[in-house]
């Protein structure tokens, strides 16, 4: 929760009122960003951004 609201939280505001917004993993192979983005498929408490 604290990741969104400091990364995530007004792009996706901004976005659901109409402008646009990206949010944008980089890093090493293997570090979690799609992880982090998407969360566990199979548990709703480790869901993603």
């Amino acid at each position: 929760e604290i990741v969104y609201n400091l990364s995530s939280k007004e792009i996706l505001t901004a976005a659901l009122e109409g402008y646009s917004g990206c949010i944008l993993c980089y890093g090493q192979t293997g570090a979690g960003k799609t992880f982090s983005m998407t969360g566990a498929q199979t548990d709703y408490k480790y869901r993603g951004i």
